[in-house]
């Protein structure tokens, strides 16, 4: 139990913790003291006793006139903000210490109608930007980038960012300041779908999903990028499955390493052989030709209909801000359609002219359309590893080729024929995202075998991206006499082609078009 002094100097109003040693430290809340020229109140006294100690304060500002408050630390603030809830001319709301402002005291600030001008030691940026939008200065006397290794690994130094932030990435060990900012995000964002941790430390992740439920958020995926082998904690992290999969739509993904896999060959095979036995049945059952001509046509029409509904969302959009047909306003707008919507990409001399959607994985949009209703036909797909805000070394887009279908990327083999290739305005293709229009000119066109090599998001060293250049323009069915270095970015398109075939377009990404 601390006490609370309150004093008057010149037109401010001082709230600090006081020092003096009391003789009798039995019964704090008898130590309370009201003269004229100073308040003096145990903490718990204020926390039970709010209007009455609001009822002094507003007299004391009122007779002697006062336009300022200051409070010794953040902490403090947190404490006595709903004391001049009711104290109309307070100017500024100062915090003396050189500690960094918290979401918490903000959030009490913004619903305090009275404080309209904060003064303080240093501020986030996505907290000065939360200021701003409920009118509300704030002045710092030191800045700061990130306030803990959650914010600075996640990138989240702007309200933006943290509004929109899809994916996010939580490093071992995580510190009590890394939880207070994900509990902050998880109060501003409204789109995070996946949260991938490095380590499975069960208390972490009760901490996280402790903070989920708080924060009443739903649908999020937790993926676990350790090789969990203990017992206990597999235990553990079933027993958090069971309590928020249902009621909470919190899911526990455990995402075992190559290493992993290949130690437990056997394993694998086993669930491979039983999983492609699954496949194939499948594929008989529903492989009859009519049957698919059948849901081809049913796709078609569901493309249609999606169609129609974007074109009135661009009609209504009223687009007047001098960027494309399809760029960032529209895809703003979408996102009342559906919140996945990354971007918009469109292929000279095909029909690929569709949004781009990102899940928290690259399964969910293999038979699911742009209303996320059941769809063989699936919908253009980003990988779930790209980053949308800052462009990965590669950037892979997917999507369905399925027999005698041209929805979604049934067309992309057009880029096989001469005739489109002769096209130079074919060469260019168009990716618009909520940040940016971007257009990406094709370098190496050809078809391989099922393989994993080229679907690479990121690299480790320019030696290791320039291999990868190499290999992808090795491969090309075309000479397009195109010079790429570790400097650029790509776009990968890649679907299905012909038995156990992809066929893949890559494509650079440039400024001068």
């Amino acid at each position: 139990m601390k006490k609370i002094l309150i004093t008057i100097k010149g037109d401010t109003l001082q709230f600090r913790y006081c020092q003096k040693k009391e003789k009798n430290n039995k019964d704090l809340l008898n130590t309370n003291v009201i003269s004229d020229n100073e308040l003096l109140f145990s903490d718990v006294y204020i926390e039970n006793n709010n209007k009455i100690v609001s009822n002094f304060v507003k007299e004391l500002v009122v007779d002697q006139n006062i336009k300022n408050v200051e409070v010794e630390t953040v902490a403090l603030g947190e404490l006595v903000i709903n004391i001049l809830s009711k104290i109309e001319n307070i100017e500024l709301l100062n915090i003396s210490s050189d500690e960094n402002i918290t979401f918490t005291l903000s959030e009490q600030i913004v619903e305090n109608d009275n404080v309209k001008k904060v003064s303080c030691y240093s501020a986030p940026g996505y907290i000065v930007e939360y200021m701003d939008r409920h009118k509300i200065i704030l002045e710092s006397r030191s800045e700061i980038l990130f306030t803990s290794n959650f914010m600075q690994t996640n990138s989240l130094s702007q309200y933006s960012k943290i509004y929109y932030k899809v994916a996010l990435r939580i490093n071992s060990p995580i510190t009590e300041s890394d939880l207070e900012d994900f509990e902050a995000f998880c109060k501003i964002n409204k789109y995070l779908k996946s949260i991938h941790l490095n380590e499975c430390v069960v208390e972490e992740i009760k901490a996280i999903v402790n903070i989920l439920n708080i924060t009443k958020r739903r649908n999020i995926k937790i993926c676990i990028h350790s090789n969990v082998t203990r017992e206990a904690d597999v235990i553990e992290l079933r027993k958090i499955n069971r309590q928020n999969r249902l009621k909470n739509k919190i899911v526990i993904k455990l995402v075992y390493s190559k290493d992993y896999i290949r130690d437990n060959y056997l394993k694998q095979v086993l669930f491979t052989t039983i999983k492609a036995v699954g496949i194939i049945g499948l594929i008989v059952v529903i492989g009859a030709f009519s049957y698919v001509t059948y849901n081809n046509y049913i796709s078609k029409k569901n493309v249609d209909d999606i169609k129609y509904t974007i074109s009135k969302v661009v009609e209504d959009s009223g687009n007047d801000s001098g960027e494309s047909e399809y760029g960032p306003t529209l895809i703003n707008e979408l996102l009342e359609i559906n919140s996945d919507t990354v971007g918009w990409l469109t292929v000279n001399g095909t029909k690929i002219d569709y949004p781009v959607v990102q899940a928290i994985d690259n399964s969910y949009y293999l038979k699911k359309n742009y209303y996320k209703e059941k769809d063989f036909s699936g919908w253009v797909f980003m990988d779930y590893r790209n980053n949308i805000e800052s462009l990965d070394k590669n950037t892979i887009i997917y999507a369905h080729n399925r027999y005698n279908s041209d929805v979604m990327f049934g067309t992309l083999k057009n880029v096989l024929k001469d005739k489109w290739l002769e096209d130079e305005n074919n060469l260019l293709i168009t990716f618009n995202t909520l940040y940016e229009e971007m257009k990406f000119k094709v370098f190496s066109v050809y078809k391989v075998k099922n393989t994993s090599d080229y679907i690479v998001t990121n690299f480790d060293s320019d030696n290791e991206f320039l291999d990868f250049i190499e290999l992808i323009q090795g491969r090309s069915e075309v000479d397009f006499d195109t010079v790429v270095s570790t400097d650029d970015h790509i776009l990968t398109l890649s679907t299905c082609f012909e038995n156990n075939k992809r066929l893949v377009v890559h494509a650079v990404l440039v400024t001068d078009e």
